[in-house]
């Protein structure tokens, strides 16, 4: 991304809330890395609350914030990712597990 934000103004927030500039740039980061699975703004939420412990306001802000001011990458993010996703086709099941009895492993492993 070319454009990174430097402040964040969370409504309601007290000082104790803030998010340092160093903060805002780990979130900013990252958020790219999600961006990199062409994730929507829920998952990287939802992805970055269960792995990195973020709280779910502070990743919604920082995205929003980067939309603002990067707002011709994101349209051309928004159209790779429609087209990746109209293009996905469902991925091939998992190979069957052969299921083995004790007699099949006694037979093939266990002669003497």
């Amino acid at each position: 991304m070319v454009n990174y934000i430097t402040e964040i103004h969370m409504e309601g927030a007290s000082s104790a809330t803030a998010c340092s500039p160093a903060m805002i740039h780990a979130v900013q980061h990252l958020i790219e890395k999600c961006l990199l699975f062409y994730m929507d703004r829920e998952e990287c939420v939802s992805c970055l609350q269960s792995n990195a412990s973020l709280k779910p306001a502070i990743t919604r802000i920082v995205w929003d914030e980067l939309e603002k001011c990067n707002v011709e990458f994101f349209a051309a993010y928004w159209r790779r990712r429609k087209q990746l996703i109209s293009t996905r086709q469902p991925p091939p099941p998992p190979p069957a597990q052969p299921s083995y009895t004790t007699d099949c492993i006694k037979e093939n492993f266990l002669q003497h």
